[in-house]
């Protein structure tokens, strides 16, 4: 990776951190917080090399020419690259632990740079091919992993859910769903299985199946199938996990689905 950079960190920065660690909800407003404030803050990243003639702590200005930086950069279990950046240096330290993070065989070392101008390289870089994406604060409680297309949004200024996440969190009755109107309507093969599984299903007494949009969690309308149901809620979970068993294979792009229950007062 060849750019201009600077080290260490500027008194005054903003520290991400806790911003990185709320966006892991994935929300949209959540996502927001953190690009509202990438402007102010920076990010570090962890070097293989040395860089060619800057002393350690010494401050480049991005002006002053191109610096060559080889980061050391994350692989999972499949042998997947990963770009990596850290909010803060000791946070650095897991990643140094597990992985024998150096720098030239040495103590672990980095360089510092505007978060905005750090999130431009990593999206240099993050190529869906050799590199699957970026990941925040890697090994620590607040780390973000972001696809190449949230990457670009930050980088191109916009918030969007990161749905990665935002589908492991419990819907929030103050939110906004809008019921979507038009579309393709639903393809007889899923209300077949809709069907079918609910016949195995007694204890819910009607559906509805919907197109819903909430634009803190959904980067596009998706259906929404809502149950009627006198059921404890302890057996909601069992209920969702069969439906979603027999009809995920015949939902429509973007490809999930949320579960509601509409509980029957008797």
């Amino acid at each position: 990776m060849t750019d201009e950079t600077r080290a260490p960190e500027s008194e005054g920065a903003r520290d991400l951190t806790p911003l990185i660690k709320s966006a892991q909800r994935g929300l949209r407003r959540d996502v927001q917080a953190l690009l509202d404030q990438l402007a102010q803050g920076e990010l570090f990243i962890p070097l293989v090399r040395n860089i060619d003639g800057v002393s350690d702590g010494q401050r480049l200005d991005i002006d002053e020419g191109e610096v060559k930086l080889v980061p050391h950069m994350l692989l999972d279990e499949e042998g997947n690259h990963y770009a990596a950046l850290f909010s803060r240096p000791e946070l650095m330290a897991a990643m140094e632990r597990q992985l024998g993070w150096k720098t030239e065989g040495e103590a672990l070392k980095f360089c510092t740079v505007p978060a905005l101008f750090a999130l431009d390289m990593a999206l240099e870089v993050v190529d869906d091919e050799h590199v699957l994406g970026l990941v925040l604060n890697a090994g620590t409680d607040c780390e973000l992993a972001l696809r190449r297309p949230e990457l670009a949004s930050l980088t191109n200024g916009k918030a969007i859910p990161l749905v990665g996440y935002v589908a492991n969190l419990e819907p929030d009755e103050g939110e906004t769903t809008l019921v979507a109107e038009g579309g393709e309507p639903p393809a007889p093969a899923l209300i077949a299985a809709i069907e079918a599984r609910l016949a195995e299903l007694p204890q819910v007494e009607g559906y509805a199946l919907l197109r819903t949009f909430n634009p803190e969690r959904d980067l596009e309308p998706h259906p929404t199938l809502k149950l009627a149901t006198r059921v404890d809620e302890s057996e909601l979970s069992s209920i969702a996990g069969k439906m979603i068993d027999a009809i995920g294979k015949h939902l429509p792009p973007p490809g999930y689905i949320d579960i509601v229950f509409d509980r029957i007062d008797d």
